[in-house]
């Protein structure tokens, strides 16, 4: 089979996806929709590209969203029980397991925190202790 010297090899979009083509080109004029993934959007809203004599025109770049977080903050006495993500898209939840013998403020063995706006929602009733801190208040 023939490929048309127009036609374009699929681009590389980092932190975007699209629908690829079953036969590994795409013809001249074919027009991608580019989704970024969650926590990135689009650079000056470009979501789409164009393939116009073999090259690709102006391929959208997908960029950490203002709204997104970066990796969650370390809690005392406790791990992330969840597959790491360099970005976490606004809104998203970050579940930690206290360490044996330690608990929240409600004796709660799991705590978590949420990306707000681009941080962490912290506080001290996410933190983990071992209660004698606590029956000493």
């Amino acid at each position: 089979m023939c490929i048309d010297q127009k036609a374009c090899f699929p681009p590389t979009i980092p932190n975007g996806k699209y629908t690829e083509s079953s036969d590994g080109w795409y013809e001249e004029r074919h027009i991608l929709r580019i989704r970024c993934d969650p926590g990135y959007e689009q650079l000056n809203q470009i979501a789409t590209a164009s393939c116009l004599n073999g090259t690709w025109s102006s391929l959208p770049i997908c960029e950490k969203s203002i709204t997104s977080c970066s990796g969650p903050p370390q809690i005392p006495h406790a791990v992330v029980i969840q597959e790491y993500q360099e970005v976490f898209a606004a809104d998203s939840k970050v579940l930690y397991q206290c360490e044996t013998g330690y608990a929240t403020e409600e004796r709660h063995t799991n705590t978590s925190i949420y990306c707000v706006a681009g941080s962490w929602s912290w506080s001290e009733t996410s933190s983990c202790s071992n209660g004698n801190a606590n029956a000493a208040a």
